[in-house]
């Protein structure tokens, strides 16, 4: 968690870009487990239906949340 605060920071201090990218590289693969973890929670009091459902969509957001950023700055190639 301190490296996605590091991430979110440090284009307002001045930090080089590599930096900011190392920072938000590190700081999202945690979250991206929490999300995991949490989708396994609650599919298990769901059925299982629901949980693979829940799994399939939030599995893929850590994704979808750098393509939606990739493509606001417009990077097309990178999406």
């Amino acid at each position: 968690l301190p490296a996605a605060v590091l991430g979110m920071v440090s284009p307002i201090v001045g930090f080089p870009d590599w930096v900011t990218f190392l920072a938000n590289f590190v700081g999202i693969i945690p979250l991206a487990q929490l999300l995991g973890i949490a989708t396994e929670e609650v599919s298990l009091y769901s059925n299982e239906v629901i949980g693979g459902l829940l799994n399939a969509t939030l599995g893929n957001a850590t994704e979808l949340i750098i393509s939606i950023f990739a493509i606001k700055a417009g990077l097309l190639r990178v999406v």
